[in-house]
């Protein structure tokens, strides 16, 4: 069993969010946590973790110390609340280069 699941003062879904989404700020592949945020491998922040320290990387070894004190289900849904939003930013900007692309569309040839 996982000892994250007896630990009841162990870290929450919303305590382990911004740490991943400081990571996607300036790596939008994952960095050290892709294995486990981009490859849905929620049992590998050891892994993560490892390879964080490896690479002198300050914040995903902070999201990965959070994330070996975790449930893979908490972990799984801390993900999911950065993609969701990741998404969403997406959309937008995809939106609002629409907007753009069809106003300029309507003014007709240079």
């Amino acid at each position: 069993m996982n000892p994250a699941r007896r630990n009841p003062n162990r870290p929450k879904v919303p305590d382990l969010v911004p740490l991943i989404a400081a990571v996607y700020a300036s790596h939008r592949a994952g960095c050290c946590l892709h294995v486990v945020t981009d490859d849905d491998n929620w049992g590998s922040a050891e892994f993560a973790l490892g390879e964080a320290r490896r690479n002198g990387h300050p914040a995903c070894i902070a999201a990965a110390e959070m994330m070996v004190q975790m449930t893979e289900s908490q972990i799984s849904r801390a993900v999911k609340q950065v993609s969701d939003a990741r998404y969403a930013e997406f959309l937008a900007a995809a939106e609002g280069i629409a907007a753009v692309m069809a106003k300029a569309n309507s003014r007709g040839p240079a």
